[in-house]
Parts: C-alpha cells; structure tokens; sequence
C-alpha cells in the first residue's frame, strides 16, 4: 500500500499480454526509459531515475544486456526488481542471457512458480512441455486428429516433407479444426521455425491468407492484402505510436496506382503511453504503402516462434521437420509448443521431434554476468540482502 509499482517487458506485444492478464497498465522498457530513437537516447537514466519502489519485468528471457543496463542505469538505489521469465525459453535477440545469468549466481534470491495456468495442468500441451524440458522422448504423440478432443490436447500429424507438411496446414487440418469447432479467425496461430522454405512463414501465410481471406479482384491479389488479414508490425514507429510485434488488421484497401492499405491495431493503452500516464487510448489506425509489405508489417496467419514469444493462443499449429535442420533446438521446440492454451498440434516427423528434443546444444553466451555478481568485491552493489 502506497507504494508506486512499475510493470514493464521487453516487448511491446509482451507488454499488451501482461497488461491485459493483470489488469494494470504495462509498458514496454523502451517506453519506459523515454527512448529517443531520433537521438538514440534514454531521456531516464541516472540523472533522472524512474519514480518507482518496484518494477516488475515480465518476459525476462528476452532482456538483454544492453537493454538491463539502461534499465538498471535508471532505478533508484531503494527501488526493487523483480524479474519474471523461463530461462528455458529462447534467449534475447541481442547480446547476453540476462535472466539465466542471473539464475546461477547463487547470491541472487530466486522463487520457482509451478503452478501452470496457461493451460489445462493434467493435459497433453502441460505434459508435453515438461518432457521437453527435460530432454524425454514424446512416446505419446502417436495419434492423429481424432473427431473431438479434449482440453489440453496435443496431437501429431504425419507429414514427409515440408510441402506436405504445407498442404495439411492449410487444407485438412483447416477443415478439421473449423468441424471441431474452433474459430480460424481468432483462435488459431501457425507458427513455424523458419521464415523460408515451403513451411515456412512467407509460404505458409500465402497459403493461409488464400483459404482464411482470399484476395478478391486483380488490383486486390497484386497489392497482396486484403480487407480482414491478420498483420504483425515489424519495425517501432514511434510517431504512429505501433512497435514491432503489435498485431492488427487491414480495415481498408485502395487498390491500383500509389496503392494504399489501412491497419487497426487496436485499443491504445498505458503500454503506448508509458506506465506512469493513465490516459485510456482509442485505438491506432496506420496506413501504408505498397513497399511497407514485408518491410514495415506483414500477414501474420504465420509466424516464427521467435516473433510469438510473450503471446499465446487458444490453437498453436507447428511444422516440425528435418528441413529446419539448424533450427531444430529443445528451447525454440518448448517455446513454441508453450505458446498454447487449448490444442496443440505438430505437423512433420518424430525423428524431427526427437532431433529437436535431445539438441540442448544452444550456442552458450561468455558474458560473465554470473561471476560478477557473485564476485565478493561487486556482489555488495548487485544484491541486497535483507
């Protein structure tokens, strides 16, 4: 009581997660801090530290060192942080592995959270993760889609190659899941671990858009989009107030010379605003131009596991095959397979799976992170002890 709490991620679609399940305005840190990308600088800092006696960070797997440093550069000495996250989830894109660092330096105090919310706990997705995480084979993923199943489920479907993997995606499987009742529109994400090849995001979202949304008229099939596709933003467009990994929809298409189309992304919360401005936002509309395809934002029926990471969904569909080779690792498989509520399904091979289950071999990330903070000289300045 009348303390000032601080929620924030690392990502702005981590941050609308986060926001939405607790019912209090979060922020992105980048929005937190005052980032300039004109300037490229943090107007918080150590001259002017947040206002804050906690901040919670959300999503911590994806912090990275950069990114920490700014954010500690700007707390106050009395503020306390407290870092939620799976450090058996996909590190950050950028340099470091903060929040596993942190998890073994034994000076830093830790509590375990296991108590599983996210999905049915008694159920196959639950059931699956935890093998995974413990590199076991998933000796019951031997069964294809039957006529209904149960909250929590996790089915298999065989496919050869990543081209029938590709057609079940988007045929059958469809067909299935629309009889047993699932909502294609807003229940369902494919994601995939590769944006090339046939099963991968750019093949698989054409494939998806021409089944979910079909383009209706040439001037609309060449421009690509049409009115009702799921779209993701790529990139952070502070004026327009939409960052990178915020999911709309087109609400308007103008066809033919200097074509146009319109994205609503939606409610604007705190998350735009910074965490300390109450203002309840009316929902951003951004227009683009032909070249913002791909570049700017794109159809989003697909998505890479990486880009998923801080979402979830009711439905998760996820092609797994030995053409994703590199990218057959046991912390993308678990990231993408945990994004699920309701239904899981894989589409590929068990060698895949197995490949993907048994290579715990991530690059490791020398940052010495660990040793500082359990270093007896720094530790005094790192952690505080009650």
């Amino acid at each position: 009581r009348g303390k000032r709490v601080v929620l924030a991620c690392p990502t702005a679609r981590a941050a609308t997660v986060l926001a939405a399940t607790v019912g209090s305005p979060a922020s992105t840190i980048h929005r937190l801090l005052e980032y300039n990308p004109q300037e490229d600088e943090y107007k918080r800092n150590q001259l002017r530290p947040l206002e804050a006696d906690a901040i919670v960070v959300d999503e911590a797997s994806m912090l990275d060192l950069f990114l920490a440093a700014k954010l500690l550069d700007a707390l106050p000495s009395h503020t306390c942080v407290l870092l939620v996250g799976d450090s058996d989830q996909l590190p950050s894109v950028g340099p470091g592995s903060v929040l596993l660092d942190l998890l073994s330096a034994p000076r830093v105090p830790r509590v375990t959270l296991d108590t599983i919310f996210r999905q049915d706990p008694s159920g196959d997705i639950a059931r699956t993760a935890q093998l995974v995480n413990r590199g076991l084979p998933l000796i019951h993923l031997l069964h294809t889609p039957p006529k209904g199943v149960r909250p929590g489920g996790c089915l298999f479907v065989p496919a050869s190659d990543e081209a029938a993997a590709a057609e079940i995606i988007s045929g059958g499987l469809l067909d299935w899941l629309k009889r047993a009742e699932y909502d294609l529109d807003t229940e369902l994400q494919v994601l995939a671990p590769l944006k090339l090849g046939a099963a991968g995001t750019y093949a698989l979202n054409k494939r998806l858009k021409q089944r979910l949304n079909p383009s209706e008229g040439r001037d609309a099939a060449l421009l690509g989009v049409s009115v009702g596709d799921q779209m993701i933003q790529l990139t952070n467009d502070y004026e327009s107030l939409v960052f990178n990994g915020d999911i709309g929809r087109v609400t308007g298409v103008r066809p033919g010379r200097g074509a146009r189309f319109t994205v609503s992304f939606g409610q604007r919360d705190a998350l735009t605003r910074g965490a300390g401005d109450e203002a309840e936002g009316s929902g951003v509309e951004v227009e683009y131009g032909s070249k913002a395809l791909g570049r700017d934002v794109a159809l989003s029926y697909a998505l890479t596991v990486h880009k998923s990471q801080g979402s979830e969904y009711p439905v998760v569909v996820l092609p797994v095959l030995p053409q994703h080779g590199r990218m057959l690792y046991r912390n993308l498989f678990y990231t993408g397979i945990s994004r699920a509520k309701q239904l899981l399904v894989l589409v590929g091979s068990k060698e895949a799976i197995a490949a993907a289950v048994s290579n715990n071999a991530m690059q490791r990330r020398d940052t010495m992170l660990t040793e500082r903070v359990d270093d007896d000289e720094v530790a005094p300045f790192c952690v505080k002890h009650e």
